[in-house]
């Protein structure tokens, strides 16, 4: 059993890793992260044109189709770059989020604009609070208390 990245995905880690050492030096990261925003047009266009926003997107929808651990690739490699990307919202968590929770209208709409880089999103979680059927639970500075009837 092979425990190794694959061809493809080492061609990816090496693809990327060359793309930002070229275009994203250690000046160019302390200029972004000098101006406040911590983004950077031009290192997204080129992220955009090696296909790293479409990356969990299925192929229908103009992505690649690929995996998590293509995803874990990336992320390594961005990482280890510094590279100032909203990799994780953008590129992993909000494919993920309207695969598995979005219905067929919302894929259609947002899943090409993330894969063609048209957009750049966030994704926000709210926690449980308040009382639900039988419960009386409520969570508060990330700390959960109440009772529970049953």
């Amino acid at each position: 059993m092979e425990f190794g990245l694959s061809d493809e995905q080492r061609q990816l880690a090496d693809a990327l890793g060359g793309y930002l050492a070229n275009t994203v030096p250690m000046d160019t990261l302390r200029e972004i992260s000098g101006h406040g925003t911590g983004f950077d047009a031009g290192l997204w266009q080129g992220l955009v044109e090696l296909g790293l926003p479409g990356l969990l997107v299925p192929e229908a929808h103009g992505g690649s189709g690929l995996g998590i651990l293509d995803a874990a690739v990336a992320a390594e490699t961005l990482g280890y770059g510094a590279a100032p990307a909203p990799f994780v919202a953008t590129m992993v968590m909000a494919p993920l989020a309207l695969l598995h929770s979005g219905i067929d209208a919302q894929h259609a709409e947002w899943l090409p604009r993330i894969a063609s880089g048209d957009v750049r999103i966030g994704v926000g979680f709210q926690g449980f609070g308040g009382t639900t059927g039988v419960t009386d639970l409520t969570l508060e500075n990330d700390r959960l208390s109440g009772r529970m009837d049953g």
